[in-house]
């Protein structure tokens, strides 16, 4: 099924599943739906509401960690929205969720096992949110990221923002950048390893990476937290000597950067 809807000045999304994956990208004209059935659609004032019910049972999306499902069905719920949606929300309980080249001033997606993948997404705020699915964030621009998971997997690629607040409870934690990142990380970790071979100032607790604009602070029981960036050696090791001839940090330090970054 392929339908055109008209959003009428629609300015936030909201798509609910039990179990249907659920897939999101750009039109350029109206909204387009395509699913293997009808989803229920309900548009009132500035919202517009996607629903896939259950064969057996409703959606209850008041808490979504508590919604008790009878039986599944596996599907695919396709939506283009237009560029007039600027507020954009997913729910789902097993189902996976795939957002692709959003402009959004907003995005939330809460899933129980679902995963959760962001790709080339630009957002003022995002908050991401799963029991023991994994949330995957890639070549995006969101200035501020709320995000939680228990036992899933995090990883941030190539992305970028200036405040970003992440916490799990077992779930490991990677972030790759595509140079040296300019980062403060404030690591709350309880048996959890940090590990990195990036060339940082420790002030205090805060693991200091270039003018470290982007604040993250990091939070995780017994998740693993790894920093890693794709510039080559030399790079880095440029970047420790000028710190070196700056006076940010001590011969001593300079020399124990460098041995780690060619551990």
């Amino acid at each position: 099924m392929i339908e055109e809807v008209d959003t009428k000045g629609a300015k936030k999304a909201v798509l609910e599943s039990v179990s249907w994956d659920i897939k999101i990208k750009r039109s350029d004209r109206r909204m387009v739906i395509k699913s293997p059935r009808k989803p229920e659609i309900k548009l009132k004032g500035e919202e517009i509401r996607i629903i896939v019910k259950s064969s057996k049972t409703e959606l209850p999306f008041f808490n979504v960690f508590n919604v008790s499902v009878e039986e599944s069905e596996e599907g695919l719920l396709e939506v283009e929205i237009p560029s007039s949606i600027l507020f954009l929300e997913i729910n789902t309980v097993s189902g996976d969720t795939t957002c692709e080249g959003l402009s959004l001033k907003n995005i939330k997606s809460v899933s129980v096992s679902g995963g959760i993948e962001i790709d080339k997404i630009s957002s003022r705020e995002a908050f991401f949110r799963t029991l023991s699915g994994d949330i995957r964030i890639n070549s995006s621009e969101i200035d501020k990221i709320v995000l939680s998971s228990v036992s899933g997997d995090v990883k941030i690629k190539h992305s970028f923002g200036r405040e970003w607040d992440i916490t799990t409870t077992s779930g490991d934690i990677e972030l790759i950048f595509p140079g040296y990142p300019n980062a403060r990380i404030l690591p709350r970790t309880m048996r959890g390893d940090i590990v990195t071979s990036l060339p940082y100032i420790l002030e205090g607790k805060e693991y200091v990476f270039g003018e470290g604009k982007l604040r993250i602070s990091v939070k995780s029981a017994s998740g693993d937290l790894s920093l890693r960036s794709e510039t080559s050696e030399n790079e880095y090791v440029k970047r420790i000597l000028r710190m070196l001839y700056e006076g940010k940090i001590s011969k001593e330090e300079a020399e124990r950067l460098i041995k780690e970054l060619r551990f």
